[in-house]
């Protein structure tokens, strides 16, 4: 089986020719690729940006010449200078203008073998700061999500004590719950030690889908108690809308608690509460009903 060769990064030499270019080939040797380029056809951004060259090598006079237009990629590259015998600059001179290091004649291969192992010194610590300002940002994004979900719950819980009134309650729920995702009603079902139910549907729906929407809350509060109320009674939320469709549409079912508390609505009797905001689902204005095993339904998505 063929094994798939490790990419190496090539070396780039822009302008450089004759003994100081054929020294480098001789010190890189087999490590890696050495292409050289001459200024009048340099590389392109796109071409900069495949390559990923390990280092750009230049003399000084082809650093001079590229002053005047300088392409973005050469000053992004990790360059490398190589000076003449009569321009030897100083260590900050060269970290000023850009160059990892400047290699002076002798052109010994140690030097030259230094030189790219600073480079690659150098292209590890970019990588390592940009995973740590990829990781950052990922947090603060994280962050921001957070902050977003912490603001809604807040509002959400502010308008909910605004009120006891607990149609208005779920009235504004509708309302809270549309920042967060589209939401055409919110239903409720509670029930507690006393035998009667409570239903609370939106009072403009027609009759046809209050119907719908009662016999879907019952089937539902039986499935959850584990045994069908032997009564129950309606009460009205603001909103709805007449021409809402009487057949159950998506729902997302939402049982009020608090730590292992079930939350229970006041009133003369204590109640469990399972508010279900059921978008385009229809229910009755019935007030007793005679115990009776209630038809299954498609189950609500959670």
């Amino acid at each position: 089986m063929r094994k798939t060769a490790k990419r190496s990064h090539p070396v780039w030499l822009l302008g450089l020719a004759g003994q100081p270019a054929k020294r480098i080939r001789q010190a890189v040797g087999d490590a890696c690729e050495v292409k050289r380029f001459d200024l009048r056809d340099l590389p392109s951004q796109a071409d900069f940006d495949r390559a990923d060259p390990l280092a750009v090598m230049l003399d000084v006079a082809s650093w001079r010449a590229l002053q005047a237009d300088m392409p973005a990629w050469v000053k992004a590259a990790r360059k490398v200078l190589v000076a003449p015998d009569a321009e030897s600059l100083a260590h900050d001179e060269v970290l000023a203008r850009g160059f990892i290091t400047c290699l002076t004649p002798p052109l010994a291969k140690g030097k030259i073998v230094a030189a790219l192992d600073d480079a690659r010194e150098s292209a590890g610590l970019f990588e390592d700061i940009s995973r740590i300002l990829g990781d950052a940002q990922r947090e603060r994004e994280q962050l921001v999500q957070e902050n977003g979900r912490l603001a809604f719950f807040q509002h959400l819980l502010a308008r909910a004590m605004s009120s006891l009134d607990l149609p208005g309650i779920l009235a504004n729920l509708k309302d809270d719950l549309g920042l967060a995702f589209p939401v055409s009603e919110v239903l409720g079902v509670f029930w507690g030690q006393s035998p009667e139910t409570e239903i609370f549907l939106p009072e403009n729906l027609s009759a046809q889908a209050k119907s719908a929407r009662a016999e879907y809350l019952l089937d539902l509060a039986a499935r959850v108690r584990g045994t069908s109320p032997d009564s129950y009674r309606v009460n009205s939320v603001p909103g709805g809308d007449e021409s809402a469709p009487a057949e159950p549409g998506r729902a997302l079912l939402v049982p009020l608690r608090h730590e292992d508390q079930v939350y229970r609505p006041p009133g003369p009797h204590p109640a469990r509460a399972v508010p279900e905001e059921r978008p385009g689902l229809p229910a009755p204005q019935a007030s007793r009903r005679p115990r009776r095993p209630h038809r299954a339904l498609q189950p609500p998505v959670l």
